[in-house]
């Protein structure tokens, strides 16, 4: 034993066992490091995989419309059978009731505006009450919903007032996007588009081809 620790062996064997005690210790710090590290890669991963969580906007812009024709020669106009005699390119496709007599729940579809990149329009009448002179739709595709509502109101003789108001609801980011613009279109000039088409309708009997 004297030889052993005489010979300075003894050093040599201390250092390699201090080199595998640390050697040890290395890989495990390694070891949970490489764990963290992979738990962090995962829940980056993770992350990156789920959406964002959708947010719906909904936007609404209301315009009031003048004619002078008394209430019950205006309101049917706003009716999906009647608006045919006025709007050009307006063309209804009838689902329910076969009748074709507007009523409530009502349903049709219409081509997609153009430039939408949509399929056809689903369209409920979702409120009907000629008493009041008061008609709703409630349209839908797969990217969106809105409502139109439709209020006439006579309170001058012969000349009646139309509240028309669109509401829109996007069920995606780009029905959305879609909804913005069609509320940009549809006001560009308040509905007075509308309101001549109609004018023009009641005084001749016929559409106003704005081409």
């Amino acid at each position: 034993m004297t030889e052993f620790y005489q010979s300075g062996e003894w050093i040599n064997q201390l250092c390699i066992i201090s080199y595998i005690i640390n050697m040890k210790y290395i890989n495990k710090q390694d070891r949970q490091i490489g764990r963290l590290e992979e738990r962090a890669l995962q829940s980056a991963r993770e992350k990156l995989m789920t959406p964002a969580p959708f947010s719906s906007k909904r936007i609404s812009r209301t315009a009031t419309i003048t004619l002078d024709a008394p209430i019950g020669r205006v309101f049917p106009l706003f009716g999906p059978i009647k608006e045919k005699e006025w709007s050009v390119g307006w063309k209804p496709q009838i689902l329910h009731p076969a009748s074709g007599n507007v009523e409530e729940h009502m349903i049709f579809k219409t081509a997609p505006h153009a430039g939408h990149n949509e399929p056809d329009y689903t369209w409920v009448v979702s409120k009907y009450q000629p008493a009041q002179a008061l008609i709703e739709y409630t349209v839908f595709s797969p990217e969106r919903v809105w409502w139109i509502t439709i209020q006439c109101r006579e309170e001058v003789a012969n000349c009646t007032t139309a509240e028309i108001t669109y509401t829109y609801s996007g069920l995606t980011d780009f029905g959305n996007a879609i909804d913005e613009k069609a509320l940009q279109i549809m006001y560009a000039r308040d509905l007075k588009d509308w309101e001549e088409a109609i004018a023009y309708y009641l005084k001749t009997g016929k559409k106003l081809d704005h081409h």
